[in-house]
């Protein structure tokens, strides 16, 4: 039978820091581009298969922060308004 000795006791945090931690709060991210108040709406969308693995293999390769799929679609429909509304 192996002898060990008795786990010490794991130290409580130190609830003032938690609480300040927890008071500090944040803000909730939006993509570029998009205001908090915007009123959104769902759109089904359809896609071909070799498009959409497409879109996420270019998802995965940004770097250093990754986005949401809908995020890359949403920055790409953003700069493709932009180009037009700059031919106009």
């Amino acid at each position: 039978m192996a002898i060990t000795r008795k786990p010490k006791a794991a130290t409580a945090p130190d609830e003032r820091a938690v609480q300040e931690l927890i008071s500090k709060g944040g803000t909730i991210a939006t993509p570029p581009g998009e205001q908090a108040n915007q009123q959104l709406t769902s759109v089904l969308l359809r896609i071909p298969a070799d498009m959409l693995a497409r879109i996420d293999a270019s998802v995965k390769r940004r770097l250093p922060v990754r986005i949401s799929r809908q995020s890359w679609i949403i920055e790409a429909l953003q700069e493709q308004l932009a180009r037009e509304s700059n031919d106009i």
